[in-house]
């Protein structure tokens, strides 16, 4: 068996879903306030790869990438997916004439050689990481490029997203000394 060594710490990173601004703005809120500041935001697009989202968001999603500026260690992924499910039952139940699920977050981490989200779906590449949330790596950094997979979805695969995580990357990679 390998030494088992301390591993780098990451960034948290999350991938956001909203039905209208005012969604968004009060998730950035909540976020901040427990994972504390976002050190990088990409610009909010509209989320036309695919219709799922809209079935329980209305047809306007919006899809926004957020940094956290604290480096993490890579465990706290269950947590976070837990936390971001109890802020999308909190905003339903405020939002009265909202659609039944008015965000989505899509949470993980970034290291210098991928990005991870977290998942309540099980897939044949996901691996169960504990309390029903499995952990799936969307994309690979490779010869300075981030690079999809074939599971990768559309919506990971616009070149704002690499931008956006090539950026993240650098913060990164500054944190840990390494640029």
């Amino acid at each position: 068996m390998g030494e088992i060594r301390a591993r780098d710490h990451v960034k948290r990173i999350a991938a956001v879903f909203a039905y209208d601004r005012s969604a968004l703005d009060w998730l950035e809120r909540r976020c901040a306030s427990e994972w504390g500041a976002i050190e990088l935001r990409s610009d909010a697009w509209p989320v036309a790869e695919t219709g799922y989202y809209h079935r329980s968001m209305g047809p306007g999603v919006l899809k926004q990438l957020w940094l956290f500026e604290s480096l993490v260690e890579m465990d706290v992924l269950v947590g976070d997916k837990l936390r971001g499910g109890e802020w999308e039952r909190e905003l339903a139940e405020q939002r009265s004439g909202a659609p039944p699920r008015p965000i989505n977050i899509d949470s993980g981490y970034l290291s210098e050689a991928k990005l991870v989200l977290a998942t309540t779906k099980d897939r044949e590449h996901r691996l169960y990481i504990g309390q029903g949330i499995f952990a799936e790596v969307t994309l690979h950094y490779q010869k300075r490029v981030w690079t999809p997979w074939p599971w990768t979805y559309p919506d990971y695969r616009r070149p704002e997203v690499f931008e956006f995580l090539s950026q993240a990357r650098s913060k990164l990679r500054r944190q840990l000394g390494r640029e």
